[in-house]
C-alpha cells in the first residue's frame, strides 16, 4: 500500500494544483513517517490534512470507549506532531460509527467526518463511467471520499482529472474541508 500511496498520491497533488483545487487528505497515522515528503508536499499545497486513524484497524471499534479513544487520540497526536496543528477532524475508517465513537465525538465536541458520495473506489477501479452516473446528485458542500491507493493508477488518475475537470466545468470550487465541529 505505501508504494502505490507514495506513488499515487503525487500524481493527485499533480492533478489537483494544475486546477487549482484543494483537497483534505485524511491520513493513517502510521503511514506518515514512511512517507514524509508526501506529507509536507500535502501541507506545502494548502491541502488539510484529516486524522484517518494510526493504523486502519477495524476490530478497535469492538475493544470498547477507552480503547477507542486512545487509538483516535494516538493518530491525531501523530498528526499533529508532524504538521505543527490538529487534523480537521476524525474519519473512521470504513465510515465505522459505533454508540462508543458517538459519545467519544461528543466529548470531545465534533463529530466524525462523513461524505455525502462514495465511489467504492478500493473494490471498484474508479472510472469516467462510474462518476458519471452518480455526477448528477453532487450538491455544493458534499464531501467525496476517493481514495489514493488504485491496482490501476492510471485508470484512477485519468478518471480523477476528467472528474475534476466536469465539476470545475459545471461551476463547483474544489476545497479543503476546514475543522468540522457538531451543528
Amino acid at each position: 500500500m505505501m508504494d502505490q500511496n507514495s506513488y499515487c498520491t503525487p500524481k493527485v497533488l499533480e492533478i489537483l494544483n494544475k486546477h487549482n483545487a484543494k483537497a483534505t487528505f485524511f491520513v493513517i497515522g502510521n503511514n506518515i513517517s514512511e512517507n514524509m515528503d508526501v506529507f509536507n508536499r500535502i501541507l506545502e499545497d494548502g491541502h488539510s490534512i484529516g486524522n484517518h486513524s494510526i493504523d486502519h484497524s477495524t476490530t478497535i471499534f469492538f475493544k470498547g470507549k477507552t480503547a477507542l479513544s486512545k487509538w483516535i487520540d494516538k493518530g491525531e497526536l501523530i498528526v499533529l506532531n508532524n504538521s505543527g496543528k490538529p487534523s480537521v477532524g476524525f474519519r473512521p475508517p470504513v465510515g465505522i460509527r459505533t454508540p462508543e465513537l458517538r459519545l467519544i465525538m461528543k466529548e470531545k465536541n465534533e463529530k466524525p467526518v462523513m461524505w455525502q458520495h462514495r465511489f467504492f473506489d478500493t473494490t471498484t477501479t474508479f472510472t469516467k463511467e462510474i462518476w458519471q452516473r452518480k455526477f448528477h446528485k453532487i450538491k455544493s458542500g458534499d464531501i467525496i471520499l476517493l481514495h489514493d491507493s488504485h491496482q490501476q493508477t492510471d485508470v484512477f488518475l485519468a478518471s480523477l482529472e476528467s472528474f475534476i475537470q466536469e465539476l470545475i466545468k459545471s461551476g463547483f470550487e474544489l476545497k479543503a474541508i476546514s475543522k468540522i465541529n457538531p451543528t
